[in-house]
């Protein structure tokens, strides 16, 4: 069973020199009654990170820079929510983010948001995405919650 605000947690302070030299305001609103999830803590670890350098990356040249991880849950599930004020996406790019080798990025392999994917299923959990251009992305992982 892991604690995902713990997770979130360290996470961020790792994260915390990629916030201030890419001067990001990064907030952390963690439900403080989650209830844990049964999952591999270190490959939901690995799900963060990459969702959130992704974040960073579509951040890039924008004047304001925001990232929030919001925590939650309902009767059933744990959702983990990344929110950034980056660049957007169109729906052809989010019908392909989750594809092997799909990538916008110059020096990208494709394959994060793919392995990214295929261990939330693994987990029995779905990742969704939304995003607006000019606006920003949110990520929703969402885990089956520990009873």
């Amino acid at each position: 069973m892991q604690n995902v605000n713990r997770i979130i947690e360290d996470i961020s302070v790792l994260l915390e020199a990629h916030y201030i030299s890419n001067n990001i305001r990064a907030d952390l609103v963690l439900e403080p009654d989650l209830p844990k999830v049964l999952c591999d803590g270190n490959q939901l670890k690995q799900v963060i990170v990459n969702v959130v350098m992704n974040s960073i990356d579509a951040m890039q040249g924008r004047k304001v820079r925001m990232l929030k991880i919001i925590t939650g849950y309902d009767q059933d599930n744990v959702y983990i929510r990344v929110e950034d004020t980056g660049a957007g996406m169109t729906g052809e790019q989010m019908q392909k983010i989750f594809h092997p080798f799909y990538t916008t990025k110059e020096n990208g392999t494709g394959l994060g948001l793919s392995v990214c994917y295929s261990i939330i299923e693994n987990h029995h959990g779905k990742i969704n995405v939304s995003s607006q251009l000019d606006k920003g992305t949110q990520f929703e992982i969402v885990l089956p919650r520990f009873n």
